[in-house]
């Protein structure tokens, strides 16, 4: 079985990324920041779903924000361009901190978003000082949620809020009929989803109050409905394209749905 580390591990992003920006040669760089978010939001909905995730947070203009499994950065330099934000992301992959460091270089980012490799559950963690912290596409890789959670709380200022953007099990759904791998792991051993009601609880046993909770089902036709195109960003290994494929099949079966949560710190 991989593990998290090696799960999410993909050499060939870069590269990708370089050739969408070639095509963008006689954009200026701002339009090329904003294009090339389409290629760079590793969740369920793309930029769709991030635009969304950032009017849920009040549409941005300052604060700090700690984007807890921050991937290659996309979040972190959306938040940063698009609401204003000064972010921390925080992933257990190195090679996707070393890529997030370096697109951020490359596209001038350094001087608002920062990467660190690191584990949510360490508990040694010291991170803090945030206004928010960002929780997209994490919770399916932690078993231990009320831990991570809980240094969610201490790394967030008085009122701090956290904003969760994560696959729920559906009520219901047979878990068993996923097939694997799907984005966030190779084999069923790897994958840690939980329902609404598991998510309240950890929440509130790490000091948090629920404030919001939404199902995004609206996303969810157009990527039901639509085949994964063969042109897909090399996200995690060679076998991404059949992730996604795994992933439609997975959301139209009811098994799991994307959510949005937002809760405050007690």
């Amino acid at each position: 079985m991989k593990n998290t580390d090696e799960h999410y591990k993909s050499g060939a992003y870069i590269a990708y990324l370089k050739s969408k920006i070639s095509e963008l040669a006689y954009c200026n760089n701002d339009e090329i920041i904003k294009k090339i978010f389409k290629y760079d939001q590793f969740h369920i909905g793309g930029v769709a779903a991030t635009r969304k995730l950032l009017s849920l947070m009040g549409g941005g203009a300052s604060g700090r924000v700690l984007d807890v499994g921050s991937g290659f950065g996309g979040v972190a330099r959306y938040l940063a361009q698009s609401g204003g934000f000064d972010v921390v992301g925080l992933d257990l992959s190195r090679s996707y901190v070393a890529a997030a460091k370096f697109i951020d270089e490359w596209l001038c980012f350094a001087d608002q978003v920062s990467h660190e490799c690191g584990d949510i559950c360490d508990p040694y963690f010291a991170l803090g000082g945030f206004d928010w912290v960002v929780w997209s596409h994490v919770g399916m890789n932690i078993h231990d949620k009320s831990s991570a959670l809980s240094n969610c709380s201490k790394a967030l200022n008085k009122n701090g809020k956290i904003i969760i953007y994560d696959v729920l099990l559906s009520g219901g759904a047979a878990v068993e009929g996923a097939v694997y791998p799907l984005p966030w792991a190779s084999e069923v051993k790897g994958s840690y989803l939980s329902d609404l009601n598991s998510y309240e609880s950890s929440l509130l046993g790490a000091g948090f109050k629920v404030i919001y909770k939404e199902n995004y089902n609206a996303i969810l036709p157009k990527i039901i409905e639509n085949d994964v195109p063969l042109d897909v960003p090399p996200f995690a290994g060679a076998d991404f394209r059949e992730c996604l494929v795994n992933l439609r099949q997975f959301l139209a079966q009811g098994i799991g749905a994307p959510w949005f949560i937002i809760a405050e710190k007690m």
